[in-house]
């Protein structure tokens, strides 16, 4: 069965082309890839610690003194909303003895270590440092926390621990082309959840860059997309995949009545379910004039 998939002159200003194929060759993936401590530490030392991660969005941090403290890897860094509007990372480590600064999420005037009560301020400068008379040396020349680059983009807040990591919107190139139409700055975030896997972080991103899985882990899907006619496009060290969405799969067989989850599609695209006299199979057709492509992108993030 093949699926009548959106033209990239469509509507949709999300480009609907497939990109071309890379030759990958077909040999097999060597396992040390997921169980190797060598090759973790070397992710860590060439990837995470070099590219761009999601931190939080700014709906997270609204106002001056809003923080969030994200993890990755063994660092965590505290994004924190500034005075000016923009938004500033650091290291959530103190200066004086390595202890944790902040947890979690909230608000705050300063940053205050609770070891030693050493302070600083949104900007991560230094503000008190009790019996500072005390230390022949003075306080530390570093002068307050240690920053992170951070930048933003369409609601979210990016953050990398490499110095010298190029412009934000370089590394994410050309992934704003597909997502700026969909104004994720309009959107709110109604759940946020957390799923920590005893797995390598490899093995997750495997299970959501496919729909391979669907006819075992999600048969009730069958009834709502194809999984078997999915345009995967990659784009160096960025990829996306296309479902099909309002539509069946061809490993089931077509009925008369129109799955519940493809008559709410239709609803929302303003369609009477009760009305549609064709087949589900052309449902889908019927309703690209006034519904929009799926478009799932996959990039390191942090939690």
């Amino acid at each position: 069965m093949t699926v009548e998939r959106i033209k990239p002159d469509d509507f949709t200003k999300t480009p609907a082309a497939p990109a071309p194929r890379p030759n990958f060759g077909s040999a097999m993936i060597p396992k040390e890839r997921y169980t190797s401590a060598d090759y973790l530490r070397l992710e860590w030392e060439r990837m995470w610690t070099k590219v761009w991660l999601l931190g939080c969005r700014l709906h997270d941090i609204p106002e001056p003194g809003d923080y969030h403290v994200t993890t990755i890897g063994k660092e965590e860094i505290l994004l924190v909303r500034q005075k000016d509007g923009g938004v500033a990372g650091f290291y959530n480590v103190c200066l004086h003895r390595g202890n944790r600064i902040m947890a979690g999420s909230g608000h705050a005037e300063t940053f205050k270590c609770q070891y030693h009560f050493w302070e600083y301020g949104l900007n991560g400068d230094f503000v008190n440092i009790p019996d500072l008379e005390s230390f022949p040396q003075g306080a530390p020349p570093c002068k307050g926390l240690r920053a992170v680059k951070v930048d933003t983009w369409n609601s979210f807040v990016w953050f990398s621990l490499n110095p010298e990591a190029e412009p934000l919107r370089d590394y994410l190139d050309p992934m704003p082309e597909h997502l700026d139409p969909y104004h994720f700055d309009r959107m709110v975030k109604v759940m946020d959840v957390t799923a920590e896997w005893d797995c390598n972080w490899k093995t997750s991103v495997d299970a959501f860059n496919e729909a391979y899985h669907v006819q075992g882990i999600h048969p009730e899907l069958l009834y709502f997309i194809d999984d078997r006619d999915v345009q995967i496009d990659l784009y160096g060290r960025h990829n996306r995949y296309l479902v099909p969405f309002a539509t069946i799969s061809e490993r089931v067989t077509e009925t008369t009545e129109i799955p519940h989850l493809i008559k709410h599609v239709m609803k929302e695209a303003g369609m009477d379910p009760a009305r549609f006299d064709g087949r589900v199979t052309e449902v889908r057709k019927a309703t690209t004039s006034c519904t929009i492509t799926t478009t799932t992108t996959s990039s390191p993030t942090s939690r």
